[in-house]
């Protein structure tokens, strides 16, 4: 799914509209640390569907939780990825 960046990013030649997603990390190794996210983000040319992968920067919160409390958008983001894995591993029977 694209995202729409503050202003288009004009590369030569081109420019992209979008961003991308190309890489999305949650790092979770216990209960007793914060959640980490590593992302990268592309631009991306919606007409072509081309992904400026050479321009991909990244993204990184070093505590998910406290984002969240700041940040009513990822709070929103984290409660539907947690209902949906709820559901996945209902629906799918995995525990």
């Amino acid at each position: 799914m694209a995202i729409q960046p503050t202003n288009p990013i004009t590369v030569p030649s081109k420019v992209a509209d979008s961003l991308w997603i190309t890489s999305l990390n949650i790092i979770a190794p216990d209960a007793t640390r914060p959640i980490r996210v590593q992302m990268l983000v592309a631009p991306f040319i919606s007409s072509t569907g081309e992904i400026l992968k050479d321009m991909q920067k990244p993204v990184v919160i070093s505590n998910l939780d406290t984002e969240a409390a700041g940040n009513p958008l990822v709070a929103a983001a984290v409660a539907a990825i947690y209902a949906a894995v709820e559901n996945l591993v209902k629906t799918k029977g995995v525990f």
